[in-house]
């Protein structure tokens, strides 16, 4: 049997929670109202309008690197991808781009030294967001994306080939291209 207070406690227990039941349904129906006042559209005018389309557009278009005469071509685009992830160009056949740049890591590797054929001095950075830089690598040594894609090739503690080696192992991938040409900032010539 339930004693008269235990009866007595239940129902202030009862009425206590309808009364926080019925403040919660007030309360929702007057965020609700809230909210639809919220999503309405903002209103700009003309002028306020063309001020924020100044700003943009996000990300800035970035033309064609005019010291790359394939920038931008769909062909040369799918080759850089063949090659992104190809081992054969590494000295020993184990080693791609994408071992330490990996997609799935933000494209480096999370190291605080990279690790190609040997451990070098710094962490593999990133390559998002590259295009749109004016100087490349951790010295800024090269000024151009593909001058600068050259470097970790020909570094021995990298991945270590020669450009003849290059394209002698992987024929397929580079058949349509000739050699490169010689830029005028680069001392070396890939053949």
């Amino acid at each position: 049997m339930i004693s008269a207070t235990s009866r007595a406690s239940l129902d202030m227990s009862r009425i206590a929670f309808a009364v926080v039941g019925f403040a919660c349904v007030v309360l929702w129906s007057c965020v609700s109202a809230a909210d639809e006042g919220l999503a309405a559209e903002p209103s700009f005018s003309d002028a306020e309008i063309k001020i924020i389309l100044s700003h943009g557009p996000w990300p800035t278009r970035v033309g064609p690197d005019p010291s790359n005469r394939v920038s931008g071509k769909p062909d040369a685009i799918e080759l850089g991808t063949v090659l992104f992830f190809d081992q054969r160009l590494s000295g020993s056949g184990t080693k791609a781009c994408a071992t330490c740049h990996v997609p799935e890591r933000n494209w480096t590797d999370n190291l605080p030294h990279g690790v190609g054929m040997a451990q070098v001095d710094r962490n593999t950075p990133t390559l998002m967001n590259l295009r749109g830089q004016r100087w490349y690598g951790w010295d800024g040594a090269a000024d151009s994306l593909w001058s600068q894609s050259l470097r970790p090739i020909l570094d021995a503690r990298v991945t270590w080939r020669t450009c003849s080696a290059m394209t002698s192992s992987c024929p397929a991938a580079t058949a349509g291209y000739s050699a490169p040409r010689r830029h005028p900032s680069t001392t070396r010539r890939c053949s």
